[in-house]
């Protein structure tokens, strides 16, 4: 098999029913590269603007434990207050 030039990555909406260590695992688990965490209020919030610094390390050390890169958020928000908390 050929090495990948590029990294490769998914999505953790695809997860929306699994907690973000279970989304994780899967990904790392099945060879990804890395992870774009879904914030989809209402439908799959990994991730959140109202978590603290503590826990959004917690959720980059799982991700580093798992080998994985963490390379962007998805933001979906529905209304303007959510677009500024984001």
């Amino acid at each position: 098999m050929t090495a990948r030039r590029f990294p490769l990555s998914c999505n953790t909406v695809l997860f929306r029913d699994h907690t973000l260590r279970e989304s994780l695992e899967a990904l790392a688990w099945s060879g990804y590269d890395g992870a774009e965490l879904a914030y989809i209020p209402g439908m799959v919030e990994h991730v959140t603007p109202e978590m603290g610094d503590a826990t959004l390390a917690d959720v980059r050390r799982m991700a580093d434990d798992l080998g994985l890169r963490l390379y962007s958020i998805e933001v979906t928000p529905s209304t303007p207050d959510r677009i500024e908390a984001a």
